[in-house]
Protein backbone atom coordinates (compact mmCIF):
# COMPACT_ATOMS: atom_id res chain seq x y z
CA UNK A 1 0.00 0.00 0.00
CA UNK A 2 1.58 3.14 -0.71
CA UNK A 3 2.15 6.19 1.54
CA UNK A 4 -0.36 9.16 1.93
CA UNK A 5 0.67 12.56 0.53
CA UNK A 6 0.22 13.22 4.41
CA UNK A 7 2.68 10.79 5.72
CA UNK A 8 4.86 11.46 3.02
CA UNK A 9 5.11 15.18 4.09
CA UNK A 10 5.15 14.08 7.98
CA UNK A 11 8.16 12.04 7.05
CA UNK A 12 9.89 14.93 5.23
CA UNK A 13 9.47 17.09 8.00
CA UNK A 14 10.89 15.06 10.53
CA UNK A 15 14.21 14.19 7.94
CA UNK A 16 14.28 17.79 7.84
CA UNK A 17 13.71 18.97 11.27
CA UNK A 18 16.32 16.20 12.72
CA UNK A 19 18.72 16.63 10.06
CA UNK A 20 18.65 21.07 11.06
CA UNK A 21 19.49 20.07 14.69
CA UNK A 22 22.09 17.81 13.98
CA UNK A 23 24.05 20.33 12.13
CA UNK A 24 24.16 22.56 15.48
CA UNK A 25 25.37 20.23 18.39
CA UNK A 26 25.92 21.81 21.49
CA UNK A 27 27.56 20.65 25.21
CA UNK A 28 25.11 20.60 28.23
CA UNK A 29 24.08 24.28 29.67
CA UNK A 30 25.01 26.26 25.98
CA UNK A 31 21.83 24.94 23.77
CA UNK A 32 21.10 28.38 23.17
CA UNK A 33 20.93 27.77 19.31
CA UNK A 34 18.70 24.82 20.00
CA UNK A 35 16.83 26.41 22.41
CA UNK A 36 16.42 29.44 19.51
CA UNK A 37 15.63 26.71 17.04
CA UNK A 38 13.06 25.47 18.95
CA UNK A 39 11.16 28.13 20.65
CA UNK A 40 10.84 29.67 16.73
CA UNK A 41 9.40 26.05 15.17
CA UNK A 42 6.75 25.88 18.29
CA UNK A 43 5.90 29.89 17.96
CA UNK A 44 5.65 28.88 14.24
CA UNK A 45 3.33 26.24 14.43
CA UNK A 46 1.11 28.43 17.17
CA UNK A 47 2.37 26.18 20.28
CA UNK A 48 2.89 28.03 23.79
CA UNK A 49 6.29 27.45 24.93
CA UNK A 50 8.50 29.67 27.01
CA UNK A 51 12.62 28.90 27.67
CA UNK A 52 12.64 26.82 30.89
CA UNK A 53 15.97 25.98 33.20
CA UNK A 54 18.71 28.33 31.19
CA UNK A 55 18.33 26.84 27.46
CA UNK A 56 15.76 24.40 28.41
CA UNK A 57 11.77 24.73 26.89
CA UNK A 58 8.45 24.33 27.88
CA UNK A 59 5.80 24.16 25.75
CA UNK A 60 2.12 23.88 26.85
CA UNK A 61 -0.79 22.36 24.64
CA UNK A 62 -4.17 22.21 26.23
CA UNK A 63 -6.71 20.19 24.61
CA UNK A 64 -10.61 21.25 24.16
CA UNK A 65 -11.66 18.12 25.78
CA UNK A 66 -11.03 17.51 29.76
CA UNK A 67 -8.05 14.44 30.25
CA UNK A 68 -4.89 14.60 32.34
CA UNK A 69 -1.75 16.44 31.93
CA UNK A 70 0.86 14.14 29.93
CA UNK A 71 4.55 14.97 30.13
CA UNK A 72 7.06 14.53 27.39
CA UNK A 73 10.45 15.14 27.56
CA UNK A 74 14.03 14.78 25.46
CA UNK A 75 17.05 15.91 26.15
CA UNK A 76 18.98 18.79 23.73
CA UNK A 77 22.85 18.45 24.51
CA UNK A 78 25.38 16.44 22.20
CA UNK A 79 28.27 14.46 23.20
CA UNK A 80 31.93 15.55 22.47
CA UNK A 81 32.69 13.56 19.71
CA UNK A 82 34.11 13.93 16.18
CA UNK A 83 31.89 13.39 13.67
CA UNK A 84 33.06 11.61 10.48
CA UNK A 85 32.71 13.38 7.64
CA UNK A 86 30.78 12.44 4.56
CA UNK A 87 26.63 12.67 5.50
CA UNK A 88 26.44 15.90 4.05
CA UNK A 89 24.59 17.47 7.06
CA UNK A 90 27.67 17.24 9.88
CA UNK A 91 27.39 18.82 12.96
CA UNK A 92 28.24 22.66 12.41
CA UNK A 93 30.36 23.05 15.71
CA UNK A 94 33.76 20.69 15.50
CA UNK A 95 34.50 18.37 18.18
CA UNK A 96 30.49 17.57 18.88
CA UNK A 97 27.80 15.81 17.40
CA UNK A 98 24.31 14.14 18.44
CA UNK A 99 25.66 11.22 18.47
CA UNK A 100 22.94 9.17 21.01
CA UNK A 101 19.94 10.41 19.57
CA UNK A 102 19.10 14.03 20.67
CA UNK A 103 18.28 15.31 17.92
CA UNK A 104 15.95 12.55 16.37
CA UNK A 105 14.44 13.25 19.80
CA UNK A 106 13.43 16.91 19.47
CA UNK A 107 12.73 16.34 15.82
CA UNK A 108 9.96 13.62 16.89
CA UNK A 109 8.58 15.59 19.20
CA UNK A 110 8.88 19.52 17.75
CA UNK A 111 6.59 17.55 14.87
CA UNK A 112 4.08 15.81 17.38
CA UNK A 113 3.81 19.42 18.80
CA UNK A 114 3.19 20.59 15.58
CA UNK A 115 0.80 17.89 14.88
CA UNK A 116 -1.42 18.00 18.38
CA UNK A 117 -1.54 21.98 18.52
CA UNK A 118 -3.23 21.26 14.33
CA UNK A 119 -5.79 18.52 16.06
CA UNK A 120 -6.19 19.89 19.68
CA UNK A 121 -9.96 20.13 19.10
CA UNK A 122 -9.88 16.19 19.46
CA UNK A 123 -7.42 16.13 22.25
CA UNK A 124 -8.30 15.18 25.71
CA UNK A 125 -6.26 16.95 28.42
CA UNK A 126 -2.87 18.59 28.20
CA UNK A 127 0.92 18.25 26.45
CA UNK A 128 3.59 19.68 28.56
CA UNK A 129 6.41 19.39 26.02
CA UNK A 130 9.80 19.67 27.93
CA UNK A 131 13.26 19.75 25.97
CA UNK A 132 15.61 19.55 28.67
CA UNK A 133 18.70 20.88 28.67
CA UNK A 134 22.43 19.28 29.86
CA UNK A 135 21.67 15.33 30.19
CA UNK A 136 24.63 13.92 29.17
CA UNK A 137 26.32 15.59 31.75
CA UNK A 138 23.63 14.87 34.35
CA UNK A 139 22.49 18.44 35.76
CA UNK A 140 19.29 19.12 33.42
CA UNK A 141 16.95 17.33 34.93
CA UNK A 142 17.40 18.74 38.55
CA UNK A 143 17.34 22.04 36.78
CA UNK A 144 14.17 21.51 35.41
CA UNK A 145 12.42 20.25 38.06
CA UNK A 146 14.34 23.54 39.97
CA UNK A 147 12.59 26.01 37.74
CA UNK A 148 9.09 24.09 37.87
CA UNK A 149 8.80 22.29 34.67
CA UNK A 150 6.62 19.82 36.10
CA UNK A 151 4.81 21.94 37.74
CA UNK A 152 1.11 22.71 36.51
CA UNK A 153 1.25 23.67 32.65
CA UNK A 154 0.36 27.28 33.24
CA UNK A 155 2.09 29.25 30.52
CA UNK A 156 -0.80 31.21 29.05
CA UNK A 157 -0.25 34.62 29.74
CA UNK A 158 3.53 33.84 30.93
CA UNK A 159 6.25 35.26 28.90
CA UNK A 160 8.90 32.69 30.64
CA UNK A 161 8.62 30.29 32.96
CA UNK A 162 10.69 30.63 36.31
Amino acid sequence: MPLSDETLKFAEELKSLRRALHRMPEKGLAEFRTQGFILEYLKKAGVEAAAIAGTGVKAVIKGALPGPVTALRVEMDALNVDEPEGCGFESGNPGWMHACGHDGHMAILLAAARMLQESRQRVRGTAALLFQPSEEIVTGAGMMLAAGALDAPRLTGSSRCT
